[in-house]
């Protein structure tokens, strides 16, 4: 599995930021700035951005050195993973499931990436292993470190709190006694205490995150088919399912295997689902990399499901073979996507910005990722940072209303300075999210500039990446 999964992401793992892993790296660089976000933006991915800070210190923040973080967390998350199946399964069977997990698309990219989703699964496999030893053997070293597990993956993401939750549902039934109540409450006791900074200090621009468009059916459909590897899985598994039912072997799987049926569905797809209804009815938070660390569990039920799938080992072996054959195609449609046009747009503005000469980022917020890869530059670019449209407090993540862009400051900039590069995000890869965030004044910024200005040309870097970046120039 570790040979499979290194050689699926090592040839991505030099691949440019995109915006949200800008915004760990800058948040991570220095003490003052991480202290500054967590006080007056929020916490999420505290834990994460803390040994960021520390990791860049020893080995820089180049995407190489910060991405090999990330994949050394999803190292780690499948030895601990093959640990924990190891409770049920025989060596061979174990190892089939690392390979599952290796292979799974959605663990493999966001394993590629400089934010908190790698350490996420790695704390939800550990939590959950944890869990699983306290209801073996109850002991009072146990229950302290499944709570520091809890509180890790909380401050490593907020939804890690839902383990919490995957945990419980799960929890059997003849376990239920005064002994088992009180180590548990000794946890809870130890995770109570951890959050309560989150209470003390809530983050303070939660009202102002506002991106994500409103939650439909198919988002649901989507974060399922990401979880379990591709739409023709689901569709394999379905069949298995009615396989199952049909020959009546579910009732071996319930006799046999309550409660790791019961874990395997509560963490893959309880979750979800309760995440599902609070984004549909109530505010927007479904984003399909925050239930990476449901992942493993989705593992656990494909495992389940072609294990009782029928007693024919041919048959067996044949289906093993099948979503492993889908997985990869998987992988290869989406890894190719990863990466952003930011290190090239800025290699461009280098060489050919001189004195005299302009660049504008829009919106505000890219201008902090475009001075990032300046600052990476020896020696020093000619070129000056870039200007911000607006004079107003803007969210460095980008998470929030862009404000209106200040025509004075356009029109000031427009007289001051002969040529002017527009660093911003190409109009063919505009979506609903920029919309939704007022990102949509371009034109209105190229109307004022045609004023004065001719427009030379347009060049869009990183074309077949996740986030194009564009480079308009006027003179």
């Amino acid at each position: 599995p570790v040979f499979l999964f290194l050689g699926l992401a090592i040839p991505f793992i030099g691949n440019g930021y995109w915006d949200d892993e800008l915004f760990s790296v800058t948040t991570a660089q220095s003490w003052s700035q991480m202290v500054s976000v967590f006080r007056e933006y929020e916490t999420n991915m505290a834990l994460y951005i803390v040994i960021l800070h520390g990791w860049i210190h020893f080995f820089g923040a180049g995407e190489v050195a910060t991405h090999a973080l990330s994949v050394l967390f999803a190292l780690l998350a499948q030895l601990a993973f093959y640990r924990l199946e190891r409770i049920w399964f025989n060596k061979s069977t174990a190892l089939l499931g690392a390979l599952l997990l290796a292979a799974n698309p959605t663990f493999i990219y966001y394993s590629v990436e400089s934010r908190s989703y790698a350490l996420l699964a790695l704390l939800g496999i550990w939590s959950t292993f944890l869990f699983i030893r306290l209801l073996m053997k109850p002991g009072i070293q146990l229950a302290c470190l499944y709570g520091l597990s809890i509180v890790g993956a909380t401050y490593t993401h907020y939804f890690g709190i839902l383990l919490l939750l995957a945990h419980g549902l799960s929890f059997p039934k003849n376990l239920f006694n005064r002994d088992n109540l009180r180590i548990f409450s000794l946890s809870g006791i130890l995770i109570l205490a951890g959050l309560l900074p989150l209470a003390v200090f809530p983050p303070q621009y939660l009202n102002k995150i506002s991106w994500m468009p409103r939650t439909r059916l198919s988002d649901l459909s989507n974060a399922l088919q990401d979880l379990f590897g591709g739409k023709k899985i689901m569709v394999l598994l379905t069949a298995c399912l009615l396989v199952i039912v049909w020959k009546g072997f579910w009732k071996y799987l319930i006799r046999g295997w309550n409660f790791l049926a019961k874990l395997s569905l509560t963490w893959s797809i309880v979750p979800v689902l309760l995440l599902f209804v609070v984004s549909y009815f109530f505010k927007p938070l479904f984003i399909t990399r925050y239930f990476i660390w449901c992942v493993p569990g989705s593992v656990l039920l494909v495992m389940l499901i072609l294990g009782y799938s029928g007693k024919n080992l041919l048959l067996k072996n044949a289906l093993w073979c099948l979503v492993f054959l889908f997985l990869l195609i998987q992988i290869y449609g989406r890894l190719h996507f990863k990466g952003s046009g930011y290190r090239d747009a800025v290699k461009f503005l280098i060489e050919q910005a001189q004195p005299g000469e302009a660049v504008i980022a829009y919106p505000a917020y890219k201008s902090d990722y475009t001075k990032f890869y300046m600052e990476f530059t020896h020696p020093p670019p000619l070129v000056n940072k870039p200007f911000v449209l607006t004079s107003l407090p803007y969210m460095v993540s980008g998470a929030g209303r862009e404000n209106d862009p200040d025509m004075d400051i356009l029109e000031n900039i427009s007289q001051r300075y002969r040529k002017i590069y527009i660093i911003t995000t190409p109009e063919s890869s505009l979506g609903k999210v920029d919309t939704i965030l007022n990102m949509s004044s371009l034109k209105q910024i190229e109307k004022k500039l045609d004023l004065r200005h001719g427009r030379l040309a347009e060049r869009v870097f990183g074309e077949k990446t996740a986030e194009p970046v564009s480079v308009i120039t006027y003179q």
